[in-house]
């Protein structure tokens, strides 16, 4: 089978380049007809553009990223985003293990039984950052602020992504200078717990040469502290995130492009507030994460593509905070690499092939050995092709075979319409089936939730999710817009575990069904603010032979309001989260708070070049629990605020 499929990609190469050649007329995407030379510029948009995306695309710009009170891009996502949900427990961070990781959804999907998501990749300048030991991303990653925009799909991605892409995707491009010259961005801040976001943010091109470095450090010594058996246990968080890009213009048709990150965070569990777990079964998290690329893309009038490949590693280490013991020592690494080209031989028409492989997996030294190196490979093929009728109708049909070499093959596909009968109107119908192909913990990680030995399995069949989705989208005035959407999602051979120690991972027999909705109000004025709302709805009851379940971390209703005004060099912004109807286990009674955070921004640009602000979060003191844990809860922060400058030249 591989032989066959590396055949058709062969082929499928030398099929496309002459028509690269021949199409190209040595005319690079960026040009305008007016003669005059520009930037090269490639695609970045890996699907295509938003109006033509037959599903849910949410693309969130810079000046999105800098309005935010938030430390990190996944805390972004989550308020501007509905049908986004995650819960946080700390001043910074996410966790890790037993302490909530990060329990993110998209529409519902995301949350495995053991671990923060399984449903969505999220990647970086093209580089998956998933954790493949555990099967899940890990959102502090994330921790950046020198970002182009962030790409959220609402929908499974199956064909560009692959898998792990059942509920969506979140792709993060980070900044490029554009034009001749320099730009360098510091800032540096301090608020309530001895907490500071600093970072600096340098880019420049000359010539056909471009660059960007970027170190962000972040710490807080948290708003918990707990005596543990006589240990003191905090909420303390620390973190390093750094990224560099390089590219090189070859001509006015190719560019040559390396990116990597570095990330290292450590972080503290304090426990329940009831102190009801042991302090033996709590840790200190300490995680360094980094990867790299080189890419080399081509943009042509007919035809653009790329060539990457890179490499992601994560290094975790546990310790007890009695004793510092090592209790859990783990080394994860991908290695991978894609091509993807894409022609417009037709008027109208866009085809896009591509081929992937991936190898991936490590091992766990700690405790005793759990898992000895493993890896995993997968060879994929995909196709997309795109047809636009008369400037009225874009039609989108496309199909993904993996052969993974310990599970088999598997084929997905996603298509849909997009109707736009006007510049200022867009409907689109959608449908997709996402899969996941077991993760490397099912077949070989013996370690599971503290106290429980897993029994591996062999025998598992993907995890599926089927998504049928209708959507419109209106301008109704000038920076007025209205969207809508509505769907309904299947998800099959659902991986838990169960049965007596040692439990076993196992496909859940039956399907869950279940529906959902969203609905998005936006108001921008060019130069005095905006007004944002979106409400998302999720029927998030299901059934499995008869016996009534929720899904977990999933709220029933979410509702977003936020806003912001500038007049004379002055920022005002609010913005509101509502959350009701949330359960973490139904079947087990643990319902969490329903809740109402309001957060703000002030800041006071003077000198053309400065900035200063106090970002204010949770201004109602609102107290809540969004993770329990032994017989009590993690509560949330109160009030606090973090205040600052910036820079920018």
């Amino acid at each position: 089978m591989k032989k066959a499929l590396l055949k058709c990609a062969a082929a499928a190469v030398v099929f496309l380049m002459p028509a690269v050649f021949l199409h190209a007329e040595d005319q690079p995407a960026s040009s305008d007809g007016s003669g005059e030379e520009k930037m090269y510029q490639y695609r970045e948009i890996v699907v295509k553009e938003k109006k033509e995306q037959p599903g849910t695309v949410v693309i969130l710009s810079d000046e999105e990223v800098k309005r935010s009170t938030k430390s990190d891009l996944i805390g972004v996502i989550n308020e501007n985003i509905a049908s986004f949900h995650t819960g946080t427990n700390r001043v910074m961070g996410y966790g890790a293990a037993s302490s909530n990781p990060a329990k993110m959804s998209i529409r519902g999907m995301g949350v495995s039984t053991w671990g923060p998501t399984t449903g969505f990749p999220i990647f970086v300048d093209g580089i998956d950052t998933a954790a493949h030991n555990f099967s899940h991303a890990m959102p502090d990653v994330l921790g950046m602020r020198n970002v182009e925009r962030i790409e959220v799909y609402e929908s499974p991605q199956p064909v560009i992504f692959g898998s792990g892409a059942m509920a969506g995707a979140v792709n993060v491009i980070t900044k490029r200078q554009g034009t001749d010259g320099y730009k360098t961005v510091l800032s540096g801040s301090y608020g309530t717990w001895n907490t500071t976001d600093d970072y600096v943010h340098h880019m420049g091109k000359l010539g056909a040469f471009d660059y960007g470095v970027y170190y962000n450090f972040r710490y807080t010594d948290g708003h918990r502290e707990e005596n543990v058996g006589g240990t003191e246990c905090s909420s303390e968080f620390r973190a390093h995130n750094g990224t560099f890009r390089f590219g090189v213009e070859l001509g006015r048709n190719f560019y040559v492009n390396l990116n990597s990150y570095y990330m290292n965070t450590v972080m503290n569990d304090p426990g329940p507030d009831d102190r009801s777990v042991n302090v033996k079964d709590l840790e200190v998290f300490d995680i360094t994460r980094r990867g790299g690329s080189l890419s080399l893309h081509n943009a042509f009038e007919k035809a653009e593509g790329y060539i990457q490949v890179y490499y992601n590693q994560g290094d975790h280490d546990f310790t007890r905070p009695d004793t510092d013991q090592q209790t859990f020592e783990s080394v994860d690494r991908t290695y991978a690499g894609r091509i993807q080209e894409t022609v417009k031989l037709l008027e109208g028409n866009r085809l896009t092939l591509g081929l992937e492989y991936k190898k991936y997996g490590g091992e766990i030294t700690k405790p005793t050995d759990k898992m000895d190196e493993e890896y995993y490979r997968d060879l994929s093929g995909y196709g997309l092709v795109e047809h636009n009728f008369a400037k009225l109708v874009t039609v989108t049909a496309g199909a993904r075979y993996t052969n993974n070499d310990e599970y088999g093959s598997f084929t997905a596909y996603q298509g849909g319409a997009a109707v736009t009968p006007s510049k200022d109107t867009r409907i689109y119908a959608n449908a997709a089936k996402g899969f996941t192909i077991p993760g490397i913990r099912y077949r070989f990680n013996r370690t599971g939730p503290p106290g429980l030995v897993l029994d591996t399995n062999a025998n598992l069949d993907p995890e599926l999710s089927i998504m049928y989705e209708l959507g419109a989208e209106q301008v109704l005035i000038e920076g007025l817009s209205l969207a809508a959407a509505a769907y309904r999602v299947s998800v099959e051979n659902l991986i838990e575990m169960q049965g007596p120690p040692p439990m076993k991972w196992v496909n859940v027999d039956g399907e869950i069904t279940y529906y959902g909705g969203e609905i998005s109000l936006k108001y921008t004025h060019e130069k005095l603010g905006g007004v944002r709302a979106s409400y998302s709805y999720i029927d998030h009851e299901y059934k499995i032979k008869g016996k009534k379940d929720i899904l977990g971390f999933v709220p029933k209703h979410k509702a977003l309001l936020g806003g912001y005004l500038t007049m004379f060099n002055v920022y005002l912004g609010l913005n509101c989260e509502y959350i009701r109807d949330i359960y973490q286990d139904y079947s087990n009674n643990q319902e969490l708070d329903n809740y109402f955070v309001l957060n703000g921004r002030i800041a006071y640009t003077f000198l053309e070049r400065y900035q200063a602000f106090v970002n204010l979060n949770n201004i109602t003191n609102e107290e809540y629990v969004a993770f329990r844990r032994g017989t009590g809860g993690y509560p949330v922060p109160g009030f606090n605020f973090l205040a600052g400058l910036t820079v920018e030249f």
